[in-house]
């Protein structure tokens, strides 16, 4: 049950940290490699995007667990009391639904990239390993929509009003 826990608590980040420091390392090689070798890399470019791609959609999900997006804020801070909250629940809702919706669309894209047997132009590594990552995020998505959808019904049924988003901090 811990390791569940620790999982739940630190997987996107993990995740995010060691891309974040892969795309770093591989560019500085790149720009080792052809500025001080004359030589440049084949893969490097392509390894970088694919990290991007992944980065991105763990991203969205670390963001919702976080409650940290970009937002304007000016409507719903004019409103006193529950009703920001309210807001917050609305919005985490959309993302849930549309998270759900791009689910199966996501798996087919996935389905179709596994029986197409494609492979990337430089790595050789197959196109469903990068993929699978609209696939996966989405449903990060969702699941952390629905933490962060509950952690609000909880934070409005306990009887607080809104202090400036201070709470998740």
């Amino acid at each position: 049950m811990k390791v569940i826990k620790w999982i739940d608590k630190y997987l996107e980040e993990i995740l995010l940290a060691l891309l974040l420091i892969g795309i770093a390392a591989i560019m500085v090689i790149q720009v080792a490699a052809r500025y001080v070798f004359n030589n440049s890399l084949t893969w490097s470019d392509e390894l970088a995007r694919f990290m991007l791609v992944w980065s991105c959609f763990l991203s969205t999900s670390f963001c919702i667990k976080k409650h940290i997006s970009i937002s304007i804020d000016q409507l719903q801070n004019a409103f006193p009391g529950r009703i920001p909250t309210v807001f917050k629940m609305v919005s985490y809702a959309i993302i849930c639904v549309y998270s759900i919706i791009m689910i199966p669309y996501s798996w087919t894209y996935l389905q179709l990239t596994v029986k197409s047997g494609a492979v990337s132009s430089a790595l050789l590594l197959p196109m469903y390993y990068i993929q699978s990552a609209p696939f996966v995020g989405f449903i990060l998505m969702t699941i952390r929509s629905i933490e962060a959808f509950i952690d609000e019904l909880n934070y409005l049924r306990s009887g607080h009003t809104t202090e400036e988003g201070d709470r998740h901090k």
